[in-house]
């Protein structure tokens, strides 16, 4: 245990080892983060086609516009979550 008292610089061998696990959990938890927002928004979309145009796609799961033709979207292809 007197390893991690030795001195380096400011800071002695066991608080560096505490400042590196910190900077690693910050990290993860900022990835969890990212990966988690990604997912919510993805999940926002859900598949359709518009019976005008035949246009096939992604669309929001609240406002269902064909993007190529503007009509409304009635028909989706997936079951909805």
């Amino acid at each position: 245990m007197e390893a991690f008292e030795t001195m380096v610089g400011p800071l002695s061998l066991g608080q560096w080892a505490l400042v590196v696990i910190g900077i690693i959990a910050a990290f993860s938890v900022i990835n969890w983060l990212s990966r988690k927002g990604k997912a919510a928004a993805e999940s926002k979309l859900t598949s359709a086609s518009c019976l005008v145009c035949n246009w096939k796609g992604n669309v929001s799961k609240y406002h269902r516009t064909c993007p190529k033709c503007g009509n409304s979207i009635t028909r989706l292809t997936r079951k909805e979550k």
